[in-house]
């Protein structure tokens, strides 16, 4: 995944298969803001990018232990930084960093 070089930060369509992240934040309102978040979506949750369709349309995420498949568009909303070597844990500064490289 290519990442902001400021931020170190991307969005979660980016991801490859096989590639592991930590969510960020949640760049969503509403209906598919509570949704996202009911499916597991939350900051400092390690995610991981299982498969993607053929034409990157759609992808499968292993989130909390569950696969779930989101389209592109939905995925276009979750931010995520690279996963270290800490666990995947999201440490507080690091979601700091992200929201101030947010743009308005």
């Amino acid at each position: 995944m290519k990442c902001d070089s400021n931020c170190n930060s991307c969005y979660l369509h980016e991801m490859r298969p096989g590639e592991t992240a930590v969510i960020l934040s949640l760049n969503a309102e509403g209906g598919i803001r509570r949704r996202l978040i009911d499916l597991g979506f939350i900051g400092g949750t390690k995610i991981r990018c299982v498969l993607t369709g053929r034409r990157r349309e759609s992808a499968a995420y292993q989130v909390r232990g569950t696969l779930i498949a989101l389209r592109r568009e939905d995925a276009s909303l979750i931010r995520i930084r690279p996963a270290t070597d800490h666990g995947g844990e999201c440490r507080d500064e690091t979601v700091y960093k992200a929201a101030e490289c947010e743009k308005p």
